[in-house]
């Protein structure tokens, strides 16, 4: 490679940096308009409203199958 090639791949990475950069800044401003302070915050919401929504669905679908078992005469 060249002195030119060189600075072209060097001004690449340096763009491509630049643009993670921005795109990162971006996410915690959106993160802090959403009310979390950190990305950490945000991540440690997720996992509880993950555990939760597992927790809503487990007692929903054994309504619908209790539901199915109670009404199964109406639903043919």
């Amino acid at each position: 490679m060249d002195l030119i090639q060189l600075k072209n791949k060097v001004q690449e990475k340096d763009n491509a940096r630049n643009k993670l950069l921005g795109q990162k800044s971006m996410l915690v401003d959106n993160l802090k308009n959403l009310g979390f302070d950190t990305l950490a915050d945000a991540k440690t919401e997720i996992v509880k409203l993950e555990k939760e929504l597992a927790k809503m669905n487990k007692h929903y679908n054994s309504g619908v199958e209790e539901f199915k078992k109670k009404y199964a005469h109406l639903l043919k």
